[in-house]
């Protein structure tokens, strides 16, 4: 529904338009055009990435490819209209100037936010001390075509050691989301000690070890390397050691936490 309504209105508004350098220029030349939009084809002499003469240049594959990107950095396909953009592309060949900027506005704006983060801090608390990045990598968007789009990500990406860690993390949770392996564990009713088995000890530990935590075993036996596993967590959350573990448990926190939500 959204790309008929969508293509509809376009082609009443842009007919006459095809996507051109000089299309571009014209319509950057008002003050109107996104700045980001316009600073991305300025780089590029206003000649279009994604659609020409009518025709699209991006293709299906080409998407899927910048949908995965996308993810592996962090952030959200619906955040920037992927699947509608895949659904514009495969229902409609024919293009104008207003699909273009479309596509346009949606994926240049996910690789400024691969650098910039996608939310500014000083939006939510004006006490937050916070000096925003700058995306300044415009050169990238001179050569780049629909085809090799998907390579942007990693190129505008941060280089350092702690990006890297956090990217192989976000690899792992993701990961455990698509194979749907992140299942709620009963909690017990009585706590558990140090030499007692439960049967939502093994599950835990399982579930401890698609995180990483290299746990040996994945016995029903809270054994003294499960007892600092936990300890561990508790201090990582912030929360007083506990003896044991039960059903009020501060380590729930983790345990049972939505996958999505730390994804």
């Amino acid at each position: 529904m959204f790309v008929r309504i969508f293509v509809a209105v376009t082609a009443f508004s842009f007919s006459s338009l095809a996507q051109t350098a000089a299309d571009l220029n014209n319509y950057f030349s008002s003050s109107a055009a996104p700045t980001f939009l316009k600073a991305a084809y300025k780089a590029r002499n206003f000649e279009p990435i994604f659609s020409r003469d009518g025709h699209w240049t991006i293709s299906i594959n080409d998407l899927e490819a910048i949908k995965q990107a996308i993810k592996t950095h962090g952030l959200s396909g619906g955040d920037y209209k992927i699947q509608n953009v895949i659904e514009l592309v495969q229902q409609n060949s024919a293009t104008d100037l207003n699909t273009e900027l479309f596509v346009a506005e949606n994926l240049v704006k996910s690789v400024i936010h691969t650098v910039t983060g996608r939310i500014d801090p000083r939006q939510i608390n004006d006490d937050v001390k916070y000096t925003p990045k700058e995306f300044t990598q415009w050169n990238l968007l001179a050569t780049v075509s629909a085809s090799t789009f998907a390579n942007l990500y990693n190129q505008v990406s941060p280089k350092n050691k702690f990006y890297s860690t956090l990217r192989k993390i976000l690899a792992r949770l993701s990961d455990i989301e698509d194979r749907n392996l992140w299942a709620n564990i009963e909690k017990p009713a009585t706590a558990v000690q140090l030499g007692q088995s439960h049967p939502s000890i093994a599950a835990i530990k399982a579930k401890l070890n698609l995180l990483g935590y290299g746990i040996s075993n994945e016995s029903v036996l809270y054994d003294a390397e499960f007892d600092g596993v936990l300890k561990g967590i508790q201090l990582d959350l912030s929360v007083p050691f506990e003896k044991g573990l039960t059903k009020d448990s501060k380590t729930w926190r983790l345990i049972n936490s939505e996958i999505r939500s730390r994804v």
